[in-house]
């Protein structure tokens, strides 16, 4: 149990600590113990946070699956997860939270499975001809499955128990998986091992990539100044939470070969991150005025439910309205997904997510 658990937090740091892998309460890693447990990140918690006394469940995985079975014969719930979750713990840490929500595919693969959403992969997992791409890329020894977006949770648990049993796959062996528009799990013997994997397909596709470079903008400062807090003006009376946020023009911007925003690279949602912790993607904003951003603010509740942080402007840059503590992550994390859409665009095309997919609790 130690090894297990030690291996755990050392492999969740090591990944957690950059956020090019995963951001936020994004991600999950477990480890199994080899006596019918298994150690698994705790919901809403950080990778790169863990330590000996948090971040992390043991649970018993003969409960988890049983719940698995439940949920999707649909004898149970989505209101029965948590509980469920909760009563499958077996560490006797009554406060510690819940186990991650993905704790169900966890517990149908090997002894360490590492789930992660590579910034550097998404470009791939985000594009019409991704999964083929993936196949030029990645050695002809490298095989994978790939699991079309259908959902999060018990959803994406059932098409990996249906994969495992399809292809018959040996769970004591490597295993990878690319999750279409979400991430990549490895699944292996060792904590390690998995991880090699993991990086040779990150070289792989950084290798293949097209070059990044700065984009060119005619931005004035003194407009800059007064588009930002007109963006600033119209959230805080559009949305109350908007209140104590501050909004910034993000700079440098890069983008495959240096070529400008287009209006076509910001059509959907294209990761559920994108959706829980980004306002369902970034605005274009043709005219930047008081009514033209009150316009797109309505339009994009109407069409996502959520009210939006981040505007690109033509000629001025993108600018983000996020709380002033957040502010240093999340104008990484907006920039760099402004670089996935436009790497997806040169990849073959956008594929974003079908709304239909995008539901609660994993269900």
């Amino acid at each position: 149990m130690e090894q297990s658990l030690s291996e755990l937090i050392a492999i969740s740091r090591a990944f957690g600590s950059d956020i090019r892998l995963v951001w936020a309460g994004g991600g999950n890693i477990s480890v199994k113990t080899g006596d019918g447990a298994m150690f698994i990140k705790a919901s809403g918690t950080e990778l790169g946070q863990m330590t000996r006394r948090r971040g992390w469940r043991k649970v018993n995985i003969e409960n988890v699956r049983r719940l698995l079975d439940n949920l999707l014969e649909r004898k149970a719930g989505a209101d029965n997860i948590k509980t469920g979750l909760l009563n499958a713990c077996c560490d006797g840490l009554p406060d510690a939270g819940m186990p991650s929500i993905e704790t169900f595919f966890h517990s149908l693969l090997g002894r360490c499975v590492i789930h992660l959403h590579p910034m550097i992969l998404l470009p791939y997992l985000c594009s019409k001809t991704g999964q083929k791409r993936l196949r030029q890329i990645l050695p002809a020894n490298m095989d994978f499955h790939w699991i079309a977006f259908r959902g999060l949770g018990v959803v994406t648990a059932g098409q990996i128990r249906n994969c495992i049993s399809r292809k018959r796959l040996d769970l004591a062996q490597t295993n990878i998986f690319f999750l279409s528009n979400h991430g990549i799990i490895v699944s292996g013997p060792s904590a390690a091992g998995a991880a090699k994997i993991i990086q040779k397909i990150l070289t792989a596709c950084r290798k293949n990539m097209p070059p990044s470079k700065q984009i060119k903008l005619h931005a004035v400062k003194k407009k800059t100044l007064q588009i930002a807090a007109m963006i600033q003006s119209c959230c805080e009376q559009m949305c109350s939470s908007f209140e104590n946020r501050k909004t910034v023009l993000i700079a440098p911007l890069y983008t495959p070969g240096g070529i400008p925003p287009a209006k076509q690279w910001f059509h959907g949602v294209i990761t559920p991150e994108e959706l829980t912790y980004l306002g369902a993607g970034i605005v274009w904003l043709e005219k930047p005025d008081r009514n033209g951003i009150r316009k797109a603010m309505h339009a994009h509740f109407h069409r996502t439910g959520l009210w939006p942080k981040a505007f690109f402007i033509p000629r001025h840059g993108l600018f983000i309205s996020e709380k002033e503590e957040n502010l240093s992550m999340y104008q990484k994390v907006f920039a760099q997904y402004l670089q996935i859409r436009a790497s997806a665009m040169r990849l073959g095309g956008l594929k974003p997510l079908s709304s239909k997919y995008l539901l609660g609790e994993g269900l």
